[in-house]
């Protein structure tokens, strides 16, 4: 295969030659051999997916998605396919970097990323990366007519003249079923209402209230940006270090007067909460109970900003339910969290593997979850990594002094568990997988190819880009990355059926309903060949002649 820096001066001279000598340099190339271009333009640090909060949904993404980035270093990144315009693909955004541009704990890489999708409750993602190591990161919405376990709303409406709101009005969320907790909010009569630039609205008040709660794994994963927070302020808007929330509850409030947002109340809004009274105060590590205090904290859903709001004090209502209230004079996101003060960039807690993987590509890549050893809850978001020996996994912004454990599953099996392990900052722990088998015993190794149709079948594309895949509906997920139009893979089991969606070159390939079985596929877009007739523990699967767009063709070959 040519190497890189050949096919950069072929591409530069393939896009400023004229036509004629375009064919002629590519049949001097190709007289005998294939031109493979290895399409390894971008380095691409993160993928997001924006998907269904609610599991029994298989996560697909909302109908008419949109995103606004935002953020320091929004001028920095492409879309995958060189362009500056991002915009999600199948609910899919894999952000690209120039390969000049370097990412470090001095000069870290800050977005801020806005979703919103028509039935959508609004969501904001902040992303704060200190090397390129690849993560994935699902961003969970909640839909409003299906909200998904832990998750209930209240629509209503009332009004205001202009003397503001015309009579007491409240709104409370529903017992849905498995519901134990709710939230109710109390507009005041004479209180107004404003928009972003100050002026009072007049009319119905449409309000949309939505609460999560915290015995929920599918709540708790729509928790907005996740756990960890380094774009956070305290009350008089002075930065503060970043945090790692443990949530006891949160809510999304939002009014509408016609087309116009409110954004800001004439006094304060009574906002109650009710709180699971097994929630564990992570200082105290006992329930929760009443007369305990619990922070307040805001999400500006339009900058991504956190915001230390004041406490909060736990009581009992009428009936002996703990609830904790908040008088708020905006909108947003509004969480009683307890918080962890977290680990800075410069002293980040590395996790190292041992394992009889020496070569990089060869490893088992894996999907990691993170646990707290003494709530067992989750803990932030999956990491994915390669069990290879020597591999280190940076922590960055992790929580000083927590005891946590790193547990691997597959197919919802649980294949391996690591010895607990403090957060002592600027610390290295050793995880010892000389043992680990991998998920599958077969190891199946792809080669993945691409052609342009107007340049004829010696020019093969090879690209590196992430390969996607999921079983029975469920979540879509990373599993592998291709260098170089090749990986291998241990997560595919004999005779099962699985899709797969490769985002490259501003579109989606999705090979949808394969077994991995001997076969050979010919569609319109792909020749697809699985060989298992080797009865060991080693076959391959090859695709290729997949058609690339022709508009990035353009760009690879000068058209």
């Amino acid at each position: 295969m040519l190497r890189f820096s050949t096919i950069l001066g072929l591409v530069f001279l393939l896009m400023t030659c004229t036509q004629e000598a375009r064919e002629e340099l590519i049949d001097g190339y190709v007289d005998g051999v294939n031109l493979n271009l290895n399409t390894d333009i971008f380095q691409v640090p993160v993928s997001l997916y924006f998907g269904d909060a609610n599991p029994d949904t298989g996560g697909e993404a909302p109908e008419n998605l949109s995103i606004t980035i935002a953020g320091p270093d929004k001028d920095l990144i492409y879309s995958t396919d060189g362009n500056r315009d991002l915009k999600p693909v199948a609910g899919f955004l894999e952000i690209g970097l120039d390969k000049e541009v370097i990412i470090s704990g001095e000069d870290p890489l800050e977005l801020t990323i806005i979703a919103e999708a028509p039935g959508y409750v609004k969501t904001v993602q902040n992303i704060v990366l200190y090397d390129t190591a690849f993560q994935f990161i699902p961003v969970n919405m909640v839909s409003l007519n299906n909200p998904p376990e832990g998750v209930s709303l209240q629509v209503g409406t009332t009004a205001s003249d202009a003397d503001g709101v015309v009579q007491d009005t409240a709104f409370t969320t529903p017992m849905v079923t498995g519901k134990q907790e709710q939230a109710s909010v109390k507009l005041k009569q004479g209180t107004k209402v404003m928009n972003a630039d100050g002026e009072e609205l007049i009319g119905n008040i449409e309000v949309q209230l939505v609460h999560f709660d915290n015995r929920s794994e599918a709540s708790l994963a729509a928790f907005p940006g996740g756990f960890t927070a380094t774009n956070v302020v305290d009350e008089n808007g002075n930065p503060m270090d970043p945090v790692e929330f443990v949530t006891a509850g949160f809510v999304a409030l939002d009014m509408f007067v016609g087309n116009d947002e409110v954004t800001d109340f004439s006094e304060p809004v009574e906002v109650e909460v009710g709180i699971n009274p097994e929630t564990i105060d992570p200082e105290t590590g006992q329930q929760v109970k009443e007369g305990d205090i619990i922070p307040i904290w805001s999400l500006d859903d339009n900058t991504g900003q956190w915001k230390h709001e004041g406490e909060a004090m736990v009581e009992k209502d009428a009936d002996g339910n703990l609830t904790a209230t908040m008088q708020i004079t905006h909108l947003s996101w509004w969480n009683f969290d307890y918080f962890y003060n977290s680990c800075r960039w410069y002293e980040p807690v590395q996790l190292v593997i041992e394992s009889d993987y020496d070569n990089y590509y060869e490893a088992p890549y894996l999907r990691g979850q993170l646990y707290d050893a003494n709530t067992g809850r989750r803990f932030s978001y999956s990491r994915y990594f390669r069990a290879y020996n020597g591999q280190t996994i940076n922590m960055y912004n992790i929580p000083r002094n927590r005891n946590l454990y790193l547990q691997v599953s597959e197919r919802n099996q649980v294949i391996y568990t690591s010895p607990q392990f403090t957060t002592t900052c600027n610390s290295t722990t050793i995880l010892d997988m000389k043992t680990f088998q991998p998920p599958s015993p077969l190891t199946l190794d792809v080669r993945f190819s691409g052609l342009c149709e107007g340049a004829g079948p010696d020019i093969i594309i090879r690209p590196d880009a992430t390969i996607y895949f999921r079983q029975n509906n469920q979540r879509w997920e990373p599993l592998a990355r291709i260098r170089g139009g090749q990986f291998s893979t241990s997560r595919l089991y004999r005779n099962e059926v699985y899709d797969f969606r490769l985002i490259y070159a501003g579109r989606t390939y999705d090979f949808m309903d394969i077994a991995v079985a001997s076969q050979v596929l010919i569609v319109e877009d792909y020749r697809l060949e699985i060989n298992l007739d080797n009865l060991g523990d080693r076959a391959t699967i090859i695709v290729e002649d997949v058609i690339i767009p022709e508009e990035y063709c353009n760009i690879l070959l000068g058209g």
